[in-house]
């Protein structure tokens, strides 16, 4: 089966939050989980990225419109 990607961005917040503490366990495939957090009070649309329990940051503000609403969605 061909790997297709949908959107394609730079992790917001990598080296803020627990990306450098991930990042070794990172690899292609890596099952990653995201959450729509629409009560963030900096962006409503925000969708954060977490490895386990480790968070590695956001999606992009300019880039998270459509992830959120599949999300919002129940996808």
């Amino acid at each position: 089966m061909k790997r297709r990607h949908f959107i394609h961005f730079n992790i917001a917040g990598f080296t803020f939050y627990d990306g450098p503490v991930a990042f070794k366990s990172l690899e292609i495939g890596s099952q990653l989980k995201l959450a729509y957090e629409p009560e963030n009070k900096y962006d409503p649309k925000a969708v954060a990225i977490y490895l386990e329990d480790l968070k590695l940051g956001y999606i992009p503000r300019n880039e998270n419109s459509p992830v959120s609403k599949l999300l919002e969605m129940g996808y």
